[in-house]
């Protein structure tokens, strides 16, 4: 009879303890800060890997159930360069992943570790300056590889969310595999 009640007090003391967390309140009635189940964020993006590139990017992500996996999109675009050419380009990026996620007790703070795939197009301008004073002859050139992307992620705050990426991007292409690195801050949005 003593063991049937200590199982009977356990049970309503887990059952009180899984509905309070599942409408994130505390016993006092106030809200636990958590960390997202989705977000969405703008930002920007800097790096190297064939070309030298800046642009903007939009990315989104969303929880599997309650799990620590998150499933992502992002596209980002802008600018491209080379270091010792006057020429121009531009470039455009879309890619999918999935992100493991950990953050502190009360979600404020979070790092992730990621993997994306995806595809990159750059259309560059080289000018060749070899001609007679004041000619130039434009040479196109357009870069297209398959990408991997594995990804690093900090970010902070409550529901409006500061996000610091370094990404180590792997692309494949006719021209065998470049390496390259980038980093990209956003800001956005986590529900």
């Amino acid at each position: 009879m003593a063991m049937r009640r200590l199982v009977s007090i356990a049970l309503m003391l887990v059952s009180a303890r899984t509905a309070a967390a599942e409408n994130d309140v505390q016993p006092e009635g106030r809200e636990l800060h958590h960390e997202p189940d989705r977000y969405i964020a703008a930002g920007g993006i800097r790096g190297k890997h064939a070309y030298e590139f800046n642009g903007v990017l939009l990315e989104g992500g969303v929880r599997i159930q309650r799990t620590p996996l998150f499933v992502r999109a992002m596209a980002n675009t802008g600018n491209a360069s080379l270091p010792d050419d006057p020429g121009r380009g531009t470039y455009v990026e879309a890619r999918a992943g999935a992100e493991l996620r950990t953050c502190t007790r009360t979600g404020m703070l979070c790092g992730s570790l990621g993997m994306d795939v995806g595809f990159h197009r750059t259309n560059y301008q080289h000018v060749d300056l070899s001609q007679k004073r004041g000619a130039t002859d434009p040479l196109d050139e357009t870069f297209e590889s398959g990408v991997l992307v594995p990804r690093f992620t900090v970010d902070g705050g409550n529901r409006v969310r500061v996000r610091g990426v370094l990404e180590l991007p792997n692309h494949y292409s006719d021209r065998g595999r470049t390496r390259g690195a980038a980093l990209s801050i956003s800001l956005g949005l986590g529900f």
